[in-house]
């Protein structure tokens, strides 16, 4: 594969993944409006909306950015690499290795989403509030979707960084 494929293959990937993403948001949005109408029956249940509508929110805000943002690549970034190949590479790799690069922040966002699991499976061991716990087990949720989430990202920046230096 040439890497003209790798960079349809890993901003395609991205745009899928935004996409679904989005809808994700839309979808976990609309399961927190059902519980916010039981949420008064039940503390945990009103613990678990909060996080539930902030998950939903963000996700379907980062989703909706990042697929337009990734569509606005797909468009401009082709032609960008067929005018010069080799600054375009340099470009790249410099955005996703340099000091501030996309392949920096994979292990702080692991430790945040940890951070979040351990906090979630702390409370919930900890409390004896059914609003409290309610927030832990919402905790763990975006803890979770965070790993999945960022885990296919990543397998897919791996694979685009790789192709990107071995095209230097």
């Amino acid at each position: 594969m040439d890497f003209s494929q790798h960079l349809m293959t890993y901003y395609k990937g991205e745009r899928l993944e935004a996409i679904l993403l989005a809808v994700f948001g839309l979808l976990t949005i609309g399961i927190a409006a059902v519980m916010w109408q039981y949420a008064n029956q039940n503390q945990m249940l009103k613990g678990l909306f909060y996080p539930v509508v902030f998950l939903g929110a963000f996700t379907l805000l980062a989703g909706g950015f990042n697929a337009y943002n990734n569509n606005q690549r797909l468009d401009k970034l082709p032609i960008q690499y067929s005018a010069n190949q080799k600054e375009f590479v340099q470009k790249e790799l410099q955005r996703f290795e340099g000091n501030n690069g996309v392949n920096k922040w994979w292990m702080p966002l692991k430790v945040t989403w940890a951070i979040l699991v351990v906090a979630g499976l702390i409370l919930s061991f900890t409390t004896k509030s059914e609003l409290i716990n309610g927030i832990a087990i919402g905790l763990i949720l975006i803890g979770a979707m965070g790993f999945i989430i960022d885990g296919f990202a990543h397998q897919r920046a791996k694979i685009y960084t790789t192709a990107m230096t071995a095209s230097r």
